[in-house]
């Protein structure tokens, strides 16, 4: 008698309680063995027993029996109970009972689970529920099941009973493994059927606990994560006190979006929706700083008797504001009187500060706190070393009011309103910056940090400046180039996602949806009004409120439907038969008293909506029906060309066009809707994988006929019904047509691959789930360089309306800041620059470096402006590429929105030098780098012949890091010595071309000539690239290797006959 088989291991609160209930279940048996002697074959057949909260269940293969013990009557050694006045009750089933089990999500319940076999053999797990258990009268005693998920039947009634089943639980998921008389085989996740296999001899499963267990899984797919460290990044605060302080607020229950200005004695008060001054509120003395602060609900409002408030959690708070005195009153609350027109009197202060304020830092994570320095009466603050020596010689006669640090350990950084002293602490030394008349100083990195220094006759440094902290630091020099004399500007963060909220100026059910067209930004209300906005100044572009467009009624289902969003009507459906929404098959039972899986759930029937914004005056509503809405996890998406609705439900199913067994659940690694990604946009195909022999398919997703194989080193993601986007391991993307034999369309190779962040390669599913959140401005730089790249010459967007919503974005899944091509900072030094007011030199490395990564608008960087600048252009080059040899820090060099690169620009400007530095430069670089961006120049080169340009031309043979493995083999005797090939080759394809089998092999070598298309005779510069080549005087041409590949032997010319002859 087996019965402990299936317990839940996981259920096991004490040893000494399943101990009880076994003994009470031996106890049972014994006694109803004596008084019902009618039942006594049977039970001696007793396969399966469960207890939970009280019910102990016992079964045989088509019958159970179900007692209620009190267990009140427990105690902590052992108990047995006296069965014989208890009332049993016993229920028959027609189909075989093949488990009983107690799950985690039952304990303390007043259900339990049960195992059918249907006529099918598939397992159906049920809940089976009892009323009046305990009742001495039968006839109240009832019962029912409900089906735990649903069951998608063999489609043919089978006579292939099961015989053994094995049942485990991980991490509280059921992993069930059935063996059926005929020898096939079928496994369980979580409840459900997953997979079949008919072939008896399968010995081995190790299932991993993934939910996606398939008998093709042969291999370990590693689950590991590279865990980064949050690195949090600031925005510049409070650069320039023109005011003492300002904030920004959303009153919710007024929608109203105020902005507050503190200045002198005042607080003003400014409506930002509908552009008026509200008030201006007058306090007892001036202003020294107004923070924002959560106020818990219980001290805001009267608490809800009946809400619990979790300790310290975020949902215990509503924001308010402080007002910080100069002689130290705090006035909290000030939402409460923001409106009043007395002046607000001391009396209403409840805290005060005694002393003179020196420096305040709020807490700008929960707005909880400030942290105060207060210099009280009779007290001194003095600067002391690490032993706590009163340090002698210099002191600092003012009052410190910044104080700042990269490395607190060894140095310190402080500023009072007219010097600057950076204290070296292992050192014990001091250097004074007098008359730097810094007014604020705020820390961003070690080597960008921003200072504001007054106008005055004696002030060194006047205006708003960039401070390298580092130079300051390690060379003693106080290097603070100017940014801007007076006006100062910051490009807030757009920030904006699946829970909309621009600029805090809405709260996010305001908004239904949104949309970038072009430069604009464009978000849609509940009442029908459109508004819009500009993606680089998020100033507000225009206001149009839509006739007859009213979706108050409705809220969002689902966003990103293919450029559209989902809505729902708030209010539920009213329907008499809701049997019509669910197929015969989802309605089929396996016994009586039996609720089917798809009515045990909760669901409501509601209207939805597919609307997208087509313009900045105009929306579109695409769809408008009826359809099921549990109340559970529900993900809705609809197909691009709106023709099919796909759904992914926890348990159940709406119709079942195909169940995708194979889907790449591996490949999903966190919890976005990636999932999506896997099926072509009209969900006509999606991408199957063969885990035994790890090749990729494309199948048809109705029928699951495999249409393609993909050939495997091309796996990544599918960006229309006909085309792949892939990257290899050495950082070269393109897009492939599927449908003609996946023909490359377009390629890129990526700058800086796998040096940004580590081998991104290896460590991230590369399109999916790049991360940038603790990355440095630095890397920021690079990495939209990488963007722009790739989206001027992989995806052929090179219109300013196509770039700009790509290149201006916000960081949405961590640090919610905006990520630009530039930084106002570098852009202002690149200006100074061009106009001669800053040298090269005056600028430490790591600015030059980043000022380089800088993509102004237009696309234009330092180059594009310096090319006429032969010296300043020269000392930055240099600086990147010492004496033109080698490579420091990478240099972009790319087209902008015009199409121009910086040598277009100095063959406007008649830059000669300037072009042959940049040609010596760009001569170390490698394959795909720049070449595309300069390949129609080649004939003005050739006709302006630059001293660089011939070595230039020989840097362009190349090796990658492919060809560089494909280093030895056996060599066909007619092999071809020139292939044209794509920059990312067919490594089989070539094998064929060139090398035979069975001959000794020897080391060969492969190289690359990176002119790209020049050759062609259809390419629009190949007329004008040899019409030149026919015209030069330079023989030296002609025996250089780049152009000896070139087709030349048609060239009509003394020089080319002369060539070719030798």
């Amino acid at each position: 008698m087996k019965i402990n088989q299936f317990l839940d291991k996981e259920y096991q609160p004490l040893q000494t309680l399943k101990k009880k209930i076994i003994q009470s279940s031996y106890k049972i048996l014994q006694e109803h063995l004596l008084v019902n002697n009618k039942f006594l074959t049977f039970t001696f057949q007793l396969e399966h027993i469960s207890y939970n909260h009280g019910t102990l269940i016992e079964a045989t293969d088509y019958q159970f029996q179900a007692i209620y013990l009190d267990e009140a009557l427990f105690n902590n050694v052992s108990t047995s109970i006296d069965a014989k006045n208890l009332k049993i009750k016993t229920v028959s089933t027609e189909v075989k009972i093949q488990a009983l089990l107690t799950h985690m999500n039952c304990r303390n319940m007043n259900f339990q689970y049960i195992c059918f076999e249907t006529d099918d053999a598939i397992l159906d797990f049920n809940r089976v529920y009892f009323t009046n258990l305990d009742a001495e009268d039968d006839a109240l005693f009832t019962y029912s099941f409900e089906q735990t998920v649903e069951i998608n039947h063999r489609g043919t009634c089978i006579n292939d009973p099961i015989v053994k089943i094995v049942m485990v639980f991980v991490n509280g998921y059921n992993y069930s493994i059935v063996q059926r008389a005929s020898g096939g085989v079928d496994l369980y996740w979580n409840l459900r059927l997953k997979d079949s296999i008919e072939n008896s001899i399968t010995s081995y499963f190790d299932h991993k606990s993934n939910s996606n267990i398939s008998f093709d899984q042969a291999v370990e797919i590693s689950n590991d994560q590279l865990n980064f460290d949050q690195i949090h990044v600031r925005i510049v605060q409070n650069i320039v006190k023109i005011y003492s302080g300002m904030n920004m607020v959303y009153l919710k229950d007024k929608g109203q979006t105020l902005y507050l200005i503190s200045h002198g004695k005042f607080l003003s008060i400014f409506d930002i929706e509908d552009w008026i001054w509200i008030n201006h509120l007058q306090f007892e003395e001036e202003i020294s700083a107004i923070y924002k602060n959560q106020v818990q609900i219980n001290e805001y409002e009267e608490q809800d008797e009946n809400k619990i408030l979790e300790q310290d959690s975020d949902v215990n708070y509503v924001p308010d504001f402080q007002v910080i005195l100069t002689n130290g009153d705090i006035h909290q609350k000030i939402l409460d009187i923001f409106q009043q027109n007395s002046i607000v009197s001391s009396e209403r202060c409840n805290i005060r500060l005694k002393g003179k304020i020196l420096r305040l830092t709020d807490d700008i994570v929960k707005n909880r706190s400030i942290f105060i320095v207060i210099q009280q009466e009779n007290q001194d603050i003095c600067l002391k070393q690490l032993l706590h020596q009163l340090n002698g010689g210099d002191t600092v006669t003012g009052t410190i009011h910044t104080i700042s640090s990269y490395d607190i350990e060894n140095h310190l950084i402080m500023v009072d309103e007219l010097n600057m002293y950076v204290y070296k602490i292992q050192e014990a030394t001091w250097q004074i910056y007098e008359n730097q008349y810094c007014t604020g100083l705020s820390y961003f990195d070690k080597n960008t940090s921003y200072m504001i220094c007054q106008q005055d006759p004696s002030s060194q440094n006047p205006g708003l400046r960039m401070l390298d902290m580092e130079a300051l630091i390690t060379k003693d020099r106080l290097v603070v180039p100017l940014l801007k004399d007076v006006q100062i500007g910051a490009r807030v963060n757009f920030y904006y996602d699946t829970g909309f909220n621009r600029l805090s100026c809405q709260d996010n059910t305001n908004y239904l949806c949104y949309k970038i067209i072009g430069d604009k930004f464009i978000a849609l209300q509940a009442n029908g009004l459109l508004q819009s906005w500009d993606m680089v100044s998020a100033k507000l572009h225009e206001k149009k409120q839509l006739v007859n467009v009213d979706y108050s009624g409705y809220e969002i289902s689902q966003y990103d439907q293919m450029g559209a969003v989902l809505l729902q009507s708030k209010e539920n459906i009213s329907l008499q038969n809701s049997d019509q929404f669910f197929e015969a098959w989802q309605l089929k039972t396996t016994l009586k008293y039996q609720k089917p899986q798809c009515k045990s759930d909760n669901f409501a029937i509601k209207n939805f909506k597919l609307i997208e914004i087509k313009s900045t005056n105009e929306i579109i509503e695409y769809l408008n029906f009826d359809f099921l809405k549990y109340d559970m996890f529900q993900i809705m998406t609809v197909s691009k060309n709106k023709e099919r609705l796909f759904t992914q439900f926890i348990n159940y199913r709406f119709e079942l066009i195909r169940k995708v067994m194979d889907f790449p659940s591996e490949f999903v690694i966190n919890s976005q809707n990636y999932w999506r990604q896997y099926f072509s946009p009209n969900f006509q195909r999606q991408i199957t994988m063969d885990k035994q022999k790890t090749k990729f398919f494309i199948s048809d997703f109705t029928t699951g006929q495999v249409l393609f194989e993909i050939p495997q080193d091309i796996m990544d993601l599918t960006s229309d019904e006909e085309n792949f986007k892939i990257v290899s391991e050495d950082g070269i993307e393109k897009i492939l047509h599927i449908d003609s034999g996946f023909t490359e369309i377009s390629y890129n190779q990526i700058p800086l691959f796998n040096e940004i962040n580590g081998d991104e390669y290896f460590d991230e599913v590369y399109y999916l789930s790049r991360q940038t959140f603790p990355w440095s401005v630095e890397q920021l730089l690079q990495y939209t360089y990488q963007n722009y790249k790739g989206l001027y010459n992989l995806e052929c967007k090179q219109s300013q309306e196509q770039m700009i919503p790509l290149m201006f974005i916000t960081d949405q899944a961590y640090s919610k800041r905006s990520i630009a091509p530039f930084t106002f900072a570098h852009w202002s030094l690149i200006e100074q620059l061009q106009q001669g007011k800053l040298k090269v030199e005056e600028l430490q490395e790591n600015v030059v470096r980043e000022i380089l990564y800088n993509i102004l608008p237009g696309g234009n960087t330092v180059l594009h402006l310096l090319c006429d600048q032969h010296e300043e252009l020269t000392k930055l080059l240099y600086l990147a590429h010492p004496q033109g040899k080698e490579i420091k820090f990478h240099m972009p060099f790319i087209s902008n929105l015009d199409g121009e690169s910086p040598i277009h620009i100095c063959l406007k400007k008649q830059a000669f030098k300037s072009i042959d530095i940049l040609l010596n430069c760009l001569s170390l670089y490698p394959t795909d780098h720049h070449s595309r961006t300069i390949k129609d120049l080649y004939p003005n080169l050739i006709e302006q012949q630059p001293k660089n340009f011939l070595n230039y031309l020989d840097s362009r043979i190349q090796q990658t890091r492919q060809l560089e493995q494909f280093n030895k083999g056996a060599l066909k005797e007619d092999y071809p010595e020139i292939i044209i090939d794509d920059l990312w080759l067919n490594q089989q394809d070539l094998k064929q071309q060139i090398l035979t089998t069975g001959a000794i092999e020897s080391r060969i070598k492969c190289e690359i000539l990176d002119m790209p298309g020049i050759y062609h005779m259809k390419d629009q510069h190949f007329d004008s690239l040899f019409e030149q080549l026919s015209k030069t005087d330079q023989l030296d041409y002609f025996n250089r290797r780049a152009l000896g590949l070139l087709p030349i032997a048609d060239l009509k010319c003394n020089y080319g006959n002369i060539f070719l002859v030798k």
